[in-house]
């Protein structure tokens, strides 16, 4: 684009008739139309005699050299005053939007303006939380080459941009490349890009590289915090934060890969059978395309919808708290003997547990905890099934009804064998805080107002369709003969 395609030229076509609803007239030659001419020649010299003079004031209309930029206006209004002032009233998008149009209209040799325009531009969309597009900004802000200052902005902006998005890998692989000593401004090369691209899987010549996985990844940790509107923006990035954490397990990003892998494997080859020509998988298609489209309805109700504070869940929490009661629990040991007589001679002979470790080992039935000296994998909890027997209701009660650091009384019957049992340490019920039980809290709510809406939804969308669902045809004996229609 040159200097000369910026220049804004005039439209001096006027309406037609048939736009204004007028009938349409012939056209008459004589001297009307010389008056006509003569008329708009005037009013032509009287503008360019005005810009003249504004132009003498100090307000030049038209860049006329290097030194002196051109204000680009934006419906009249200088772009960047009309920016500050979207800015003031905290309008970031629409200050985004105006700078988008001063950009369009800056020539390629104005690099130092597009440089300052460009991370201006960052800066607001990175302020409208759209940070994507901020980072492309950044990015094309640096390719100009920028001083050391704006490049050390550029750095935390990008950073923190990536932060946000909750691609913190892809973060990491940015700052290899940022903190690389030969780096180059502007350019995609290094330490990180080769981490990024490096191959993790393979079929056939395609090539599925760390980015790929990555970007897997992504999509999975976006799919369920969609699931999850009205949460608040802290609340949303200590749940993303959650799920990433879960992401980093090498095995867990292993087996996503090889679901990746696997998923593509299968596709290709029911595309050479050509299965996508067949009617059952056009079907499913058309089914999973209506759900989808039912589903994103929902999610999009619920997001304008559904606004949590702090203040509703605290309410919930005060009507609610029973639901969070921490129940009494015990860490114990159990051993399982083929007979009344055995469980309670070894029972006698346990004085610690060292004793009853050894017990455990030489003579339960039950092999699990024969091999790890009957330590349970997790607490038995008031109300709720022992880990490896179930449901035993006079075993759990046995449990915690014993003292720390010592043996049940007696022992207990099962469905098979006796068991005894040494508790390790207990914990007693209690009422947690709101603090404590704040993320169930959030979840439960959040639970309940999704309900909310969803059935308020299908309400006012029956009600709109004209949907209705005949449920006497189900609940009574159907008439034959009747001649009722349904």
């Amino acid at each position: 684009m040159n200097g000369e395609t910026n220049k804004i030229q005039p439209k001096l076509e006027l309406p037609s008739r048939d736009a204004w609803g007028l009938k349409t007239e012939r056209r008459r030659s004589g001297w009307p139309t010389l008056v006509l001419g003569a008329l708009l020649g005037v009013v032509l010299a009287l503008q360019i005699y005005s810009l003249g003079q504004s132009g003498r004031k100090g307000e030049p209309a038209a860049e006329s050299s290097s030194t002196a930029p051109a204000k680009v206006l934006v419906l009249g209004v200088p772009a960047k005053d009309l920016a500050a002032r979207l800015q003031r009233i905290n309008l970031p998008s629409a200050a985004a939007k105006v700078i988008e149009e001063h950009l369009q209209a800056l020539g390629p040799e104005k690099a130092d303006e597009r440089k300052k325009t460009l991370v201006t531009l960052g800066n607001l969309l990175f302020k409208a939380g759209r940070y994507e597009e901020a980072i492309v900004r950044y990015y094309q802000a640096e390719s100009l080459q920028v001083d050391a200052e704006t490049q050390a902005h550029i750095d935390r902006q990008v950073k923190e941009c990536l932060e946000k998005l909750g691609r913190h890998n892809e973060l990491a692989y940015e700052l290899a490349d940022r903190a690389s000593p030969g780096r180059q401004p502007g350019s995609p090369v290094g330490p990180g890009e080769q981490a990024a691209g490096k191959v993790v899987a393979r079929i056939g010549v395609e090539p599925i590289t760390a980015s790929d996985l990555e970007a897997l990844i992504a999509k999975e940790v976006d799919r369920q915090l969609a699931a999850l509107p009205g949460l608040d923006p802290q609340d949303r990035e200590n749940y993303r934060a959650g799920i990433l954490k879960e992401f980093q397990a090498p095995q867990r990003r292993l087996k996503m890969l090889q679901e990746l892998v696997a998923r593509k494997v299968l596709y290709r080859e029911g595309m050479e059978r050509e299965l996508d020509r067949s009617s059952a998988v056009q079907e499913e298609i058309d089914n999973v395309r209506e759900n989808l489209i039912a589903q994103q309805v929902v999610l999009e109700a619920m997001a304008k919808q559904i606004k949590i504070s702090e203040g509703d869940l605290r309410l919930f929490f005060q009507a609610e708290g029973s639901r969070y009661m921490k129940k009494a629990s015990a860490q114990a040991r159990v051993a399982v003997f083929a007979d009344e007589k055995t469980a309670q001679e070894a029972l006698g002979g346990i004085k610690s547990e060292e004793d009853f470790i050894k017990a455990a080992k030489e003579g339960s039935v039950e092999e699990s905890t024969r091999q790890g000296g009957g330590l349970l994998s997790a607490p038995v909890v008031d109300g709720e099934p022992i880990p490896v027997f179930g449901d035993e209701p006079a075993l759990r009660a046995a449990i915690l009804e014993a003292a720390p650091s010592s043996a049940i009384a007696k022992p207990v019957a099962l469905k098979k064998g006796f068991a005894i049992a040494y508790v390790q340490e207990k914990t007693a019920a209690r009422q947690p805080s709101f603090q404590e039980a704040r993320e169930e809290v959030a979840r439960d709510y959040t639970r309940r107002k999704q309900m909310e809406v969803q059935q308020q939804l299908l309400a006012e969308l029956f009600k709109k369709h004209a949907a209705t669902v005949h449920t006497e045809a189900f609940l009574q004996p159907s008439r034959e003969g009747s001649g009722e229609q349904g």
